[in-house]
């Protein structure tokens, strides 16, 4: 608490000892993450341009801007879904979740989903988890993605670490790392990539109909029991 509170002296400080210079550098910082992020998104353009080309068109899927960045998670949660029998619903824009299982046999959503990608070399640290930890303690998983084999290897104890903090304070939020690598190329994917988004986009009206009745935006399950045909 009190460093938080001698950060903010700090920073206000430094504003009003030069305001010029202050929003000079937070300019700047703000280009970097907007540069980073768009380095991102270009990495998987061709996956964007793929599921774009498939008809009907998937709904909710991002395929456009900064969050084409996305994509790689979405298609492994289709796939991983699909191998359960379940149905992954991308959230609709402006939720603060990224999707969700659905089990049409029983009607009932089983698992609610965040996607966080990490740039490559980009290090993970313990202070993060746990501000993801808290923000999304609504939720059921984190799907935290990487660039490398080499950046999965060394984050995996952090993450095990706080697993197992979640599991001893009693929180239902589980973290789980993937490497995307693999999805930089279209030639180093997995070759069924497309057979993905088809069954995703054969999906749509259940995508639809869940993101309308029985999810909130903010990943909070509004209604238990819902059969759509």
């Amino acid at each position: 608490m009190l460093y938080s509170i001698y950060l903010i002296y700090i920073l206000i400080t430094n504003f009003l000892y030069s305001p010029y210079y202050f929003l000079s550098v937070f300019c700047i910082l703000k280009e970097k993450i907007k540069c980073c992020s768009h380095t991102l998104a270009f990495q998987f353009w061709w996956l964007s341009e793929m599921a774009q080309n498939i008809k009907p068109v998937i709904k909710y899927l991002p395929t456009s801007s900064h969050l084409i960045r996305e994509l790689p998670q979405s298609c492994e949660m289709i796939s991983k879904a699909t191998d359960l029998g379940l149905i992954f619903c991308p959230s609709k824009k402006g939720a603060r979740h990224d999707g969700c299982f659905y089990d049409p046999k029983i009607g009932k959503i089983t698992e609610t989903i965040q996607f966080k990608l990490k740039e490559e070399g980009s290090r993970l640290n313990y202070d993060q988890l746990t501000t993801w930890s808290q923000k999304y303690c609504n939720l059921d998983s984190i799907d935290i993605g990487f660039q490398s084999p080499q950046d999965l290897e060394q984050s995996k104890d952090l993450i095990i670490k706080i697993n197992e903090f979640s599991s001893l304070e009693g929180f239902k939020l589980v973290f789980t790392a993937t490497d995307y690598s693999s999805y930089k190329l279209e030639h180093t994917c997995r070759p069924d990539i497309k057979d993905i988004l088809e069954t995703q986009a054969s999906f749509n009206k259940i995508v639809t109909e869940v993101n309308e009745t029985m999810i909130d935006s903010y990943g909070e399950i509004l209604t238990e029991f819902t059969f759509f045909p």
